[in-house]
């Protein structure tokens, strides 16, 4: 169903407001009500544990119930009418603060429903929704009983217990989706397959050929949705994924710059500082110099790195890499 120009007469649009903390559960039980086209600067996961309503965003409106379970990133314009005997629950994360694990982003569930299904707009959004079975919903409501109690009570530490219970959350809904087998959700699976597969294998050859035939897709096209997805080109995604896994050996292992750089992925030393210089802002070396400061209590907390495509990543061959 489209978007109806009247909409816009009896639902008004409210803008993001500002947060003063990392998580924001809201479990609204208030069974008949509308909630006004609005937008904000975190990610909602919404859960619908009972009753209808109809999910509206700027590209459509479409029906939603017991159930279904859908990501939000930052900025979709999106609202919700017409709803009957209608339960939900929001988690909001503030960007630093959304689940994302290695052993999460290595799951295709994961992938297909927290990076993919975000970036989908329109008939493939709705499509893509997961929708969980009765017991899987049971199971999830009682998960996130315990977050909305935790988050309540705000006892001491409670933000860390929250962090550790969303992954536990996120993690089993992964799960359902990867289970899932809603012909709608095949096509964003297929890419959280190919994205899951990217972030197990980085440090291998990957091509634009190889990767679209794990997607069932034509190269060219699947280049084209790969960057709508993840703003990156494939080549470009696979570097950022090596330098992720560079930070972590430069913090956590004494092993020499080339033996990093051999390791995640990269043939030549040289080219790898490079990319890890345009990335990170500093060099390898830097980098560590600057991470064992800080565990020695030298310096502040280390200055976040600016989020920077690769450099010289226009063609999903190694190319040096």
């Amino acid at each position: 169903m489209k978007l109806k120009a009247a909409y816009h007469t009896y639902l008004h649009r409210t803008e993001a407001q500002p947060r003063t903390e990392p998580f924001e559960i809201d479990w609204d039980t208030t069974t008949n009500y509308t909630i006004p086209l609005h937008h904000h600067d975190f990610t909602e996961l919404v859960v619908v544990l009972s009753g209808t309503g109809i999910h509206v965003t700027e590209e459509g409106e479409y029906p939603i119930g017991a159930g279904d379970v859908f990501a939000m990133s930052g900025n979709q314009v999106h609202g919700i009418r017409q709803t009957r005997n209608f339960e939900h629950v929001d988690v909001k994360c503030a960007p630093a603060h959304v689940p994302r694990t290695a052993e999460l982003e290595c799951m295709a569930g994961y992938q297909a429903l927290f990076t993919v299904a975000p970036t989908l707009r329109g008939e493939a959004a709705y499509r893509s929704r997961l929708t969980l079975s009765m017991p899987q919903l049971d199971h999830t409501r009682e998960i996130l009983r315990l977050i909305l109690q935790e988050y309540k009570a705000r006892q001491a530490g409670y933000c860390g217990v929250i962090a550790a219970m969303l992954v536990y959350l996120v993690t089993y809904i992964s799960r359902c989706y990867g289970a899932s087998s809603r012909a709608g959700s095949a096509p964003a699976m297929r890419l959280g397959q190919v994205l899951s597969y990217m972030r197990e294998h980085c440090a291998e050859d990957l091509t634009v050929e190889a990767l679209a035939q794990r997607a069932a897709m034509s190269a060219s096209h699947f280049f084209s949705v790969f960057k709508d997805v993840t703003g990156l080109s494939p080549l470009q995604y696979v570097i950022k994924l090596r330098i992720t896994e560079a930070e972590s050996l430069l913090r956590q292992s004494d092993m020499g710059i080339t033996d990093i750089a051999y390791k995640v992925g990269f043939n030549d030393s040289s080219y790898f500082s490079e990319q890890f210089k345009h990335v990170m802002d500093m060099t390898p070396r830097d980098y560590r110099r600057l991470q064992h400061h800080q565990e020695a209590g030298e310096l502040g907390p280390a200055r976040a790195a600016p989020q920077r495509a690769p450099q010289r990543a226009q063609r999903a061959t190694r190319s040096r890499a």
